[in-house]
């Protein structure tokens, strides 16, 4: 599924691209061990790519924490702790690797540990233009729910809530749009929501949407909580019978 819009993950094209989503994939899964010496002359030769390619790569993923370099022992694959996991392109090759439950739960915690009082503040904010881009989402988000047209909804559902992001005023919330966005496609790609979205859940974007647009920051905060939680609750119901699934 490819759902266009919203920040872009960093653009991969040509070799560069192809060897820094290759190296990226194997070390956040793991197939490239923490604490692993990356040549760059083996790597130019196991690619077929030039030093420079290889060099540009290895540029790109120590920006992202996931390798370092030092003088006398050479560039070493890092462990978790010192990767930039708010990089949505991390964030996609975590969601790739085995370790995708982790990655979806640690999203969905966090995600409720900033949103609810991101609604409040948008409510406080109550910016008219931002009012005005909730309410058509949100017709869009109850036809597209109707019509079954679950791709749509989905388009949807992240433009929602990153508006509501933009909607606090606050460019430290907006930052946060492209998690948000990883973590419903996520959702999405690996069969950890529902098929079609329930009336229930368009119901709950309906109040949501109200208590910001009437100014209640109060109402607002307990209408994103219930919301997110209720989307966790769902995600772990699917993502425990993954579990299970995969132990049988």
């Amino acid at each position: 599924m490819r759902i266009e819009g919203g920040q872009s993950i960093r653009p991969t094209a040509g070799r560069h691209g192809a060897l820094l989503d290759d190296l990226g994939r194997s070390i956040c899964s793991l197939k490239i061990p923490e604490g692993t010496v990356l040549s760059i002359d083996d790597l130019s030769d196991v690619h077929g790519v030039s030093r420079s390619v290889v060099r540009e790569a290895i540029r790109v993923l120590a920006s992202m924490g996931l390798v370092a370099s030092k003088r006398g022992v050479g560039t070493t694959t890092q462990p978790l702790a010192s990767w930039n996991l708010f990089d949505p392109q991390v964030i996609q090759w975590r969601l790739n690797s085995p370790d995708r439950l982790q990655q979806l739960r640690e999203l969905a915690e966090l995600r409720i540990g900033f949103e609810p009082e991101a609604a409040a503040l948008a409510a406080l904010h109550v910016d008219q233009d931002a009012i005005g881009r909730l309410m058509g989402l949100g017709a869009q988000l109850w036809s597209a729910a109707h019509s079954g047209d679950t791709e749509e909804f989905l388009r949807r559902d992240i433009a929602f809530h990153s508006t509501i992001l933009e909607a606090t005023g606050n460019p430290m919330y907006r930052q946060y749009a492209p998690v948000v966005r990883a973590l419903l496609l996520g959702r999405a790609e690996h069969g950890l929501a529902a098929i079609q979205p329930t009336d229930l859940a368009v119901d709950r974007h309906m109040t949501l949407l109200r208590a910001i647009q009437t100014g209640d920051p109060d109402r607002a905060r307990m209408e994103s909580r219930t919301l997110i939680v209720d989307s966790l609750q769902e995600s772990r119901e699917m993502w425990q019978g993954t579990d299970e699934a995969t132990r049988t």
